[in-house]
C-alpha cells in the first residue's frame, strides 16, 4: 500500500469522474462534501451528497478505502478532519516507521528492518514498539 495501489485501484474501481478527487484526498487532504463523508464514515450523509454513479459504487468507495488508503484517512468524522487538517500525504512524507518481514517487501525496503518513510502506520508514525511481524497486525 505504501507505493501508489492507491491511485491504480482508484482508476479502476471509482466513478472515473471521481478519481482525481479521490487521489487528491490521499495526496493533499481536500475534497468535496460526498467525499468527506465517505472519509468520514458516515453513510447516511454519503448516500444524501452522492450522484447515481457514487450511490451505485458505495460499497467500491468502502472498499477502497479500507483495502488500499492509509488508515488515518478515514473511518470516523475526527480522523478525516484531522486528516484535513494536516494535508494528507503530503504531510507524512516526513515521518519515520520501522517495517519489517512481509512489509519491509510490500514497502520495497531492503534487509529485515529499516527505518523509512511509509504512510500506512499512521499520523504519529510506528515506533520501535508498533513494528510488526503480521501484516494484519498493522493499525488502521
Amino acid at each position: 500500500m505504501c507505493s501508489d495501489d492507491y491511485k491504480a485501484q482508484a482508476i479502476e474501481t471509482l466513478p472515473i469522474h471521481m478519481v482525481d478527487a479521490a487521489i487528491r484526498w490521499i495526496e493533499q487532504g481536500l475534497c468535496g462534501e460526498f467525499l468527506f463523508a465517505v472519509a468520514s464514515n458516515d453513510l447516511f450523509d454519503a448516500f444524501a451528497r452522492a450522484d447515481e454513479d457514487n450511490a451505485r459504487a458505495m460499497q467500491d468507495w468502502v472498499a477502497w478505502f479500507y483495502n488500499h488508503t492509509p488508515g488515518p484517512c478515514h473511518g470516523s468524522r475526527e480522523k478525516a478532519e484531522a486528516w484535513r487538517a494536516q494535508g494528507g500525504l503530503r504531510a507524512m512524507s516526513a515521518r519515520v516507521c520501522i517495517c519489517r518481514d512481509a512489509y519491509t517487501w510490500a514497502h520495497g525496503y531492503v534487509g529485515k528492518t529499516k527505518v523509512a518513510t511509509c504512510p500506512i502506520h499512521g499520523v504519529e508514525g510506528a515506533r520501535e514498539a508498533d513494528v510488526v511481524d503480521d501484516p494484519n497486525d498493522v493499525p488502521r
